[in-house]
């Protein structure tokens, strides 16, 4: 297999917010902690990122500066300079503007270079963008998607997100709800209210609320179950917002510990027990067993 074959660009396409720019970056890790573990640290990947929506239109070409009566272009410092191994990640590529998608597209042609500058040799291109779902798509160039190879990205939260979630301490009342309505794991922007704010649910906003509630509850200032729905629809939209608060109030009329069912203690459950009831009780009790795990392993840390 040639180099040329190897560094081929990739195109990654998803709807937005589902973890694409999250997995890459989690696959360059992965490869350069592979790498230090089999001694080989100085052949790790670089990254460089490029958010071709926030570039200035002309900055990919290189900047002109006149130096001295004499027009110069002042290269982009986002782009690699060094030899070795790397990733150059062009995010936004179907949603940025065509004046600032396009110079960028010289890096999946066989060139892959831009006027002067040329990419190193051992870096690879990967390119990421919202689907046709996404409001502001634009459509790429038949003559790019050949030049790439192609991988649309399906979201399924069970599947995809939830084993996240529970390994990253996603607030547990968050876990519960999707497990009782998956459909919001991800949920395209469903109302005027929303599209005005551009708030929907998706990986990353679930995520943006769950760390903004933890962080109300370090502050000593926790959200109320009244004022719940206004805090999350600033981070899921108004329709998952309401759902979400309205299971919410569902955890005060639980009467289970989860902490005594572990422990054998508790009382026989009624069959009145109500379906929200049963997903936060299930999710408390996954939480306990994590705890109780994850003490029992730091105990025989200590004493070895």
């Amino acid at each position: 297999m040639g180099l040329s074959t190897v560094r081929k660009p990739y195109l990654v396409i998803g709807a937005p917010g589902i973890g694409k720019t999250c997995g890459i970056l989690s696959a360059v890790k992965e490869i350069n902690d592979e790498l230090e573990q089999k001694g080989m640290s100085d052949r790790k990947f670089k990254l460089r990122k490029i958010m071709l929506g926030q570039t200035i239109v002309g900055e990919m070409q290189g900047l002109p500066v006149n130096f001295n009566g004499e027009v110069r272009r002042l290269q982009s410092p986002d782009l690699p300079k060094t030899d070795g191994s790397g990733v150059l990640f062009l995010d936004e590529i179907t949603t940025a503007d065509e004046a600032q998608v396009l110079p960028a597209l010289a890096f999946t042609d066989d060139t892959r270079n831009i006027g002067t500058y040329s990419l190193p040799e051992h870096w690879l291109v990967i390119c990421a963008g919202n689907g046709p779902e996404s409001s502001n798509f634009n459509r790429l160039d038949d003559t790019v998607l050949n030049r790439c190879r192609n991988f649309d990205i399906e979201f399924d939260y069970k599947r995809d997100w939830r084993p996240w979630a529970q390994a990253n301490n996603i607030n547990p009342l968050i876990i519960a709800f999707l497990n009782f309505e998956p459909k919001f794991g991800h949920m395209e922007v469903a109302t005027e209210e929303d599209r005005a704010g551009k708030a929907f649910a998706s990986p990353r906003s679930w995520t943006n609320l769950s760390q903004a509630l933890d962080n109300r509850e370090f502050e000593g200032r926790p959200v109320s179950q009244d004022n719940l729905y206004q805090f999350a629809a600033s981070f899921v939209g108004t329709e998952a917002a309401g759902q979400f608060s309205a299971f919410c109030a569902f955890k005060d009329e639980i009467s289970f510990d989860a902490t005594r069912i572990l422990e054998g203690t508790e009382k026989m459950p009624t069959g009145d027990i109500k379906v929200q009831q049963f997903h936060i009780l299930m999710q408390s009790i996954a939480n306990a067993i994590k705890t109780m795990l994850r003490e029992e392993f730091v105990d025989e840390d200590e004493s070895t």
